[in-house]
């Protein structure tokens, strides 16, 4: 049995920026970035935690094993357009924010089937089938539209391995 455990934390802020300017006349930037401001896309907290179980058996079958994973990312800054009270009030919420999540990953892995050269996996993704996003640009206050990245989806697959030779 094996177990394991990562923590990722980051304190991160924009210490100076040049402010941006468009030169194009049908461009209209959406927002600055503030000094001061965390930088976008960087969770504070992120943890995983990741088991593994190998079964007891006659070698001469094979090595057969259970994983999990569970990974924590905290809240994070998506985009600096909506951090304004004025704009979370007009779009009716935080959009320059994206919630923390979890996901939770499950693995079944038989190694040297039967004493052979092939090896097998069964795996998933993201199993409770969490609704997440990974980043929204910020463009709202706009066009009157907004667009994002949504996460991975709850997925399930099979791993074949051949090894030539032993």
């Amino acid at each position: 049995m094996t177990f394991g455990l990562n923590y990722t934390y980051l304190n991160t802020r924009i210490l100076d920026i040049a402010p941006l300017v468009s030169t194009d006349p049908n461009y209209v930037l959406s927002s600055q970035i503030p000094v001061g401001s965390p930088l976008a896309l960087s969770p504070k907290n992120k943890a995983a935690l990741s088991g593994s179980y190998t079964l007891l058996l006659d070698p001469q079958l094979g090595k057969i094993s259970l994983g999990a994973t569970f990974t924590y990312t905290s809240k994070q800054l998506s985009n600096y357009a909506y951090t304004s009270p004025a704009a979370v009030a007009a779009l009716g919420g935080d959009f320059g924010v994206l919630g923390s999540r979890e996901l939770l990953d499950l693995n079944l892995n038989w190694s040297s089937i039967a004493g052979s050269t092939i090896d097998a996996a069964l795996f998933g993704t993201n199993v409770t089938d969490r609704h997440y996003y990974t980043y929204i640009p910020g463009l709202g206050l706009q066009g009157g539209f907004e667009t994002a990245s949504v996460g991975a989806p709850r997925m399930y697959g099979v791993r074949m391995r051949y090894r030539f030779g032993r």
